[in-house]
């Protein structure tokens, strides 16, 4: 017995086509380490000058290179790619921009960066602090990088500590070979320890992962905020795409304040056939608030209170470790921050100097707290996205339902020819009848009989009856005539 219907390769045609016409919901679900990261010309142009002031990449001497014939460092983004560099996939975003960065930092003060304390340890004569590291449109012009925007290490105040129970301390205060100028460092959120930082907070982080050119995620989350063993605020949790590179990377509230800097993360890439992809864990909330850890950074404010910077001795007056400024600043400098210590009298500091060198074709910075949804007016609303993709949703189920009705149809006109399906058409000399079909027998068309009816009576035939003759009436006698 043969029933009429699709066939079992058609029908799983026809799903294939709406798979793969019909967008993966299931992707676009909120989940933890999905790329959030944006290049640095995707940010507002508020935002953009505060990464310029403050963002720092840590490179080699030998990944910057020398200067070109137009005096500028372009060896940067001549660097091997990040598919090349750590065989991450080709179809991986960024996997073709080059990978000149090892680690992250902020600069928060005159000449002092504050970074991951397992990045340097010591002043390593071949590290290089570099600012303007990104590139600047999706055409992908870049940045020239400039001998002002190049500075080595003068001293460094590290600290790493990883007791399982204990403090876990990593961070290092880089003081540099020079006051930067033109710039404006961040500003450490100082207030008491109970309040710099909350669970659910809103973050943002920029740094350089993998090496890359600067890259902001602007959509982290505070999921904890302290650890559970320490004595002091060491660090805390937050949820951040964050990969090898960000070590030291400024995280800052909402207000644009630093208040941590990433140390410790979860697996960056996990394995995809022979290469790499960004290793992607789920969460349930739509910001990932069910999730209790994430990447660890340490306390921006224990990292600057433990290691104070000062100009005189009234900058010292609170520090533990001691009551005087020493500053002893490279070629006659008077610009250049001291380290707090016994010192019996501050080395001479010139304030209204030190204002005009660091002012020096100093950028204006809008200010203000930064609001995401503020970085594009022209942004449809959500309610027209949301019909733009129900329509188009709607458009490909009509489409991938209309190729299932063809399915229905085409198999309508197949037949059974010797057990299996053949198209009618192909059939030689079919005009109705498979008349090449050896296993047709042919049907005799039965003609309706009546049934007897016991009830029915056949009408009688009308006998025809003979017209009436209408009957002659006697006639009077008429008189007799007269005689003519």
């Amino acid at each position: 017995q043969s029933t009429w219907g699709p066939s079992p390769a058609m029908v799983v045609l026809a799903l294939a086509l709406c798979s793969l016409a019909l967008p993966n919901l299931e992707d676009e679900k909120v989940v933890y380490n999905t790329d959030d990261r944006i290049e640095y010309y995707s940010n507002p142009l508020d935002l953009q000058q505060f990464i310029r002031n403050t963002s720092v990449a840590l490179m080699k001497s030998w990944t910057l290179g020398d200067k070109d014939s137009d005096g500028y460092y372009s060896n940067p983004y001549r660097t091997p790619t990040l598919h090349t560099a750590q065989g991450v996939c080709d179809d991986a975003r960024f996997s073709a921009e080059p990978t000149a960065a090892f680690c992250s930092g902020t600069l928060i003060d005159v000449d002092r960066v504050l970074t991951a304390g397992h990045c340097l340890s010591a002043c390593d004569p071949d590290d290089r602090f570099v600012f303007d590291y990104f590139i600047l449109d999706e055409e992908g012009h870049v940045e020239a990088i400039s001998d002002d925007d190049v500075y080595t290490c003068r001293n460094v105040k590290s600290l790493l500590t990883t007791a399982i129970f204990g403090d876990k301390l990593d961070y290092a205060v880089v003081q540099l070979d020079r006051p930067v100028r033109g710039r404006i460092p961040a500003q450490v959120y100082n207030t008491t320890p109970s309040q710099v930082v909350s669970v659910d907070e809103p973050v943002k982080m920029f740094g350089y992962p993998s090496g890359l050119p600067l890259k902001a995620d602007l959509r982290g989350i505070v999921v904890a905020t302290k650890s559970i063993f320490s004595t002091v605020y060491d660090y805390f949790e937050v949820v951040v795409d964050s990969f090898g590179g960000n070590s030291g990377s400024g995280i800052f509230n909402e207000r644009n304040e630093l208040v941590g800097i990433l140390v410790r993360g979860s697996t960056d890439y996990v394995a995809r056939g022979s290469c790499y992809v960004p290793n992607v864990i789920p969460c349930v909330n739509p910001n990932c608030t069910d999730l209790t850890s994430g990447e660890s950074a340490s306390y921006a404010l224990t990292a600057v209170q433990a290691v104070p910077s000062c100009f005189t001795d009234r900058d010292c007056l609170s520090s533990t470790v001691g009551q005087s400024c020493n500053r002893n600043c490279p070629n006659g400098n008077k610009c250049c921050s001291g380290w707090c210590g016994a010192v019996s009298s501050p080395p001479n500091y010139d304030e209204s100097e030190c204002s005009s060198y660091l002012q020096l074709d100093l950028p204006s910075v809008a200010t203000g707290p930064f609001k995401p949804d503020d970085d594009d007016k022209d942004k449809p609303k959500t309610w027209v996205v949301v019909v733009i993709v129900l329509v188009v949703v709607g458009a490909l189920i009509g489409v991938c339902v209309a190729v299932i009705c063809c399915c229905c149809r085409a198999n309508r006109n197949r037949m059974p020819v010797n057990g299996a399906y053949v198209a009618a058409s192909r059939v030689p000399g079919y005009n109705g009848i498979p008349a090449q079909n050896p296993y047709y027998q042919p049907q005799h068309i039965l003609q309706p009989q009546p049934q007897p009816n016991a009830y029915y009576q056949p009408p009688q035939p009308i006998q025809q009856q003979p017209l009436l003759q209408q009957p002659k009436l006697p006639q009077e006698p008429q008189p007799p005539q007269p005689p003519q």
